[in-house]
């Protein structure tokens, strides 16, 4: 993509690229509260570029496993606007009887099992940067070095609509900080819009903190898992050593 850089070491070590473009829709965030199967979503505070009626969004979360030599994981899935409601609600299908948000980490094997079949079956792109081995006391340089990758793998996608889930305002300056110097740098394009986003207000952010979970855990070696239960459509790009 012309006038956008490659960040240094890009590494693509498993790549299945299947972009997909959104035909034109109202942007469902860009005007205010949205209902939400009884529900009424808060407006999301969006910093970066204008909404535009095309645009695909990525959700955006992490895993990390300490134990040495360490693996951080951060991972996108990207929505299409228009089939954002309908996997949103089917999504949402998966909370707790408590109403509690599905989390991978909290959740027994047998929820995990559909909740993978589930998001198999929506055949979504997703991006995972993969950051190894890291030092558990520095996650941050970890994440930094990950969300680097991540944004420039996102951008060859268009995709210039972002969602992360929020770590509370102190550690998302630390996002927000990773995506101005990408911008200054030529690396991240002035009209990438991105908002900080709780998983219990948003249920999208359960799909990349399944990813991510589904990936650090096979990457530590742990049992049980593969990477082809989490679909054909799966990129891992290396971002590195971070320790």
């Amino acid at each position: 993509m012309p006038g956008i850089l490659a960040p240094s070491g890009v590494q693509v070590v498993e790549a299945t690229r299947r972009v997909v473009h959104a035909p034109t829709c109202p942007d469902e965030n860009a005007g205010g509260a949205l209902a939400q199967g009884g529900h009424v979503a808060p407006t999301r505070r969006w910093a970066g570029g204008s909404a535009t009626v095309d645009r695909m969004r990525a959700y955006i979360d992490e895993s990390c496993r300490e134990q040495l030599p360490g693996v951080f994981v951060l991972a996108a899935v990207v929505v299409p606007t228009p089939r954002a409601d309908q996997v949103r609600a089917q999504v949402r299908g998966h909370a707790q009887a408590s109403g509690a948000r599905f989390h991978w980490h909290a959740e027994g094997s047998d929820r995990r099992v559909k909740f993978l079949e589930e998001l198999a079956g929506f055949s979504l792109p997703a991006v995972v940067a993969v950051a190894a081995p890291i030092d558990p006391q520095r996650q941050e340089r970890a994440r930094r070095k990950c969300l680097e990758q991540l944004l420039w793998e996102l951008v060859q996608r268009d995709v210039r609509d972002l969602v992360l889930e929020s770590r509370q305002e102190r550690r998302d300056r630390h996002d927000r900080a990773a995506i101005l110097a990408g911008q200054k740098a030529g690396q991240v394009p002035a009209d990438l819009r991105y908002a900080f986003e709780q998983p219990s207000r948003e249920p999208l952010l359960w799909l990349p903190d399944v990813v991510a979970s589904v990936v650090s855990a096979v990457r530590a070696g742990l049992p049980g898992l593969s990477l082809a239960a989490l679909g054909p459509s799966v990129s891992l790009v290396e971002a590195g050593d971070a320790t």
